[in-house]
């Protein structure tokens, strides 16, 4: 189960990195989202909080 959540967090942010391939990354986010709803959801809210303040400052 590491191997899997190892190899979708790599593919999930080399893919966000490009406009081309963002929709894989998108697609890696959400099987995250499957597997381990409570931790990757509170991590994309905590990115989400950090981003928010760093926009607004």
């Amino acid at each position: 189960m590491i191997a899997i959540t190892c190899a979708l967090v790599t593919a999930a942010v080399l893919c966000m990195l490009f406009a081309s391939t963002r929709s894989i990354g998108v697609l890696c986010v959400t099987v995250l989202c499957f597997i381990y709803p409570i931790p990757v959801t509170l991590i994309l809210i905590g990115i989400g909080l950090i981003y928010y303040k760093g926009r607004i400052i």
